[in-house]
């Protein structure tokens, strides 16, 4: 009897298993084999406007305001980041240097879309958003047009890729010296010399979703295998049954 139930049981998890394999995998983007994907999605990463891979429960990214104390010596040391912590920028005392009748420097940090901007060269595309960083001596308003002395740049990207690119303006894009973090190398951290439009970008091909069409078939295929699955363990059960000799339903010992 004991034996009997350890076979039982045993079909029932093959069973489960014959029909959980096909029909997650028809249901999760790609087709994906569930229990043996190791590639998890940058869920964090925030798009002003995602790629339709990341489109699914994409949280759009705000921009940030902040005013550095300025004296006739410089900037007083400060750091800024936006509130999803994607774009970070560390700075140390004098950073700017001290402007005739300016009291304080105003920053804002404003996340873009790429495709509104001008494409990055090299055959690279954008990786993650773009971001618009101005900088302006108060009460002045008169733009800051550089720092005296470079600060820290960490900017976060949703995919792999070493890249990252400063422009004045939006249109042109220069290559900035850049290193990836480890373990995830999902940030990268580069000088910080001027106000401007920054932008990471990679060489990997984009990851496309699945087609409605090949969703639709994987879905039916996952179908067929699991009645598949019940046949089969219905099959495994009589057989059991009849090899212990207990009667089936509607038949005798």
């Amino acid at each position: 009897m004991t034996h009997r139930r350890a076979v039982l049981w045993g079909l029932v998890v093959m069973a489960i298993y014959l029909v959980t394999v096909p029909v997650t995998a028809a249901l999760r983007p790609g087709g994906a084999r569930p229990l043996y994907d190791a590639f998890t999605l940058p869920s964090s990463y925030r798009f002003v406007d995602p790629p339709a891979f990341f489109s699914s429960g994409n949280v759009k990214p705000q921009a940030m305001a902040t005013t550095i104390a300025l004296s006739p010596h410089g900037s007083a040391a400060a750091g800024f980041a936006t509130p999803d912590g994607q774009f970070v920028v560390s700075m140390g005392a004098g950073a700017i240097e001290a402007s005739a009748g300016a009291t304080s420097v105003a920053v804002r940090v404003t996340p873009l879309a790429p495709r509104t901007l001008g494409a990055v060269p090299g055959g690279l595309r954008a990786n993650g958003n773009a971001y618009r960083v101005e900088m302006t001596y108060q009460p002045s308003d008169a733009p800051v047009a550089r720092l005296e002395h470079p600060g820290t740049l960490l900017l976060e990207i949703p995919e792999l890729g070493p890249s990252l690119f400063v422009s004045p303006d939006g249109t042109a894009w220069s290559s900035l010296a850049a290193r990836t973090i480890p373990p995830r190398e999902l940030s990268l951290s580069a000088s910080f010399a001027a106000p401007g439009y920054y932008l990471g970008a990679t060489s990997l091909p984009e990851l496309a979703s699945q087609p409605a069409h090949t969703r639709h078939s994987a879905i039916l295929l996952g179908v067929l295998t699991a009645a598949v699955g019940v046949v089969v363990f219905g099959a495994a059960y009589v057989i059991v049954k009849r090899r212990r000799g207990v009667p089936t339903r509607g038949g005798s010992s």
